[in-house]
């Protein structure tokens, strides 16, 4: 990849597609992305639902501009065989995110630049999320927490996380979970909170279509549990010295961040040494829920059978 060029076009990229507003809102963080054209809200208000919002957010909150690139062509040329790719690039003092539609950076604190060229390999929402994805992740790092590849469900008022890569089961685990309500079933945000670590409701799901009324504010973890499909219902709790390594291979994007990896692992130190994390065993039967502490649901009725607070990113 040529750096220079890279960066120049990067640099290049000051117009905006239009001039539409959004608020996205996960627990109580707030980004508000800039310069949408009117098709590309549409896709989001369909995609992110309830999470989105055409408020006027408070001032501070941290701004997600969306600028056209003048060039026609992909920003990262997609390798035989990848489904997905995101890089880190250090050029000139800053860090550039790079995938195929975008180019991301954080100009300065609380102001990123997506500079968006729209492909045909890879729909507009589905671009845009992926960007949105990377500054929530980031956000979570500034929060003293981490994303992950996770899925989550509220039980008796506290979420249980079941984390991941893909093939673990996440979707599935969520679905054996019903009538819990989801709190998504691709990647769950971890924060420290005043009186112990949090998670919200987050509208990037593997269905693409987030509810129009979602949970709000943020919920009290009971645990977080690494996922893997066996023959058999078991939950262990991870030797703390395992922990922080097994948990960090389920945090999202951290090859793209290499300039938060410190944090990162410090975070993730932070979490397990609560005692919270463990991997759990499970077949496709709700089973699992017996050995996780918590009553199994009947599906048919619907009847029930941190360090320091997070703040805004």
């Amino acid at each position: 990849m040529d750096l220079e060029r890279l960066a120049t076009r990067y640099d290049q990229a000051q117009e905006p597609h239009g001039d539409v507003t959004r608020v996205l809102t996960l627990g109580d963080w707030c980004f508000r992305l800039t310069g949408l054209d009117t098709a590309m809200a549409e896709v989001l208000d369909a995609r992110w639902g309830g999470f989105l919002s055409v408020d006027e957010p408070a001032v501070g909150t941290p701004e997600i501009r969306v600028r056209r690139s003048e060039e026609d062509k992909p920003w990262l040329r997609a390798r035989r065989g990848e489904t997905y790719r995101i890089e880190a690039e250090q050029v000139d003092g800053r860090v550039l995110i790079v995938s195929y539609a975008f180019c991301l950076c954080r100009d300065e604190p609380g102001v990123w630049t997506v500079a968006l060229t729209p492909l045909e390999r890879e729909p507009v929402g589905r671009s845009l999320e992926n960007a949105v994805r990377y500054v929530v992740a980031e956000a979570a790092v500034d929060a003293g927490g981490f994303a992950i590849h996770g899925a989550g469900v509220i039980d008796e008022g506290k979420a249980v996380i079941f984390a991941g890569g893909s093939n673990s089961g996440k979707t599935t685990a969520v679905e054996l979970s019903a009538p819990r309500p989801s709190l998504g079933d691709d990647f769950a945000l971890i924060a420290p909170g005043r009186d112990g670590w949090v998670t919200a409701a987050v509208p990037f799901d593997n269905s693409e279509k987030a509810p129009e009324e979602p949970r709000r504010g943020w919920i009290p973890i009971r645990g977080l549990w690494r996922l893997y499909q066996d023959e058999v219902d078991k939950a262990e709790r991870a030797p703390v010295t395992l922990a922080g390594a097994s948990l960090m291979s389920c945090v999202a994007l951290p090859w793209a961040m290499p300039h938060r990896v410190e944090e990162l692992m410090a975070n993730v130190d932070s979490f397990v040494a609560e005692g919270a994390y463990g991997h759990l065993r499970f077949r496709k039967s709700d089973e699992f829920w017996e050995k996780i502490g918590a009553r199994r649901e009947s599906r048919k009725s619907g009847k029930k059978s941190g360090k320091k607070a997070a703040k805004q990113a």
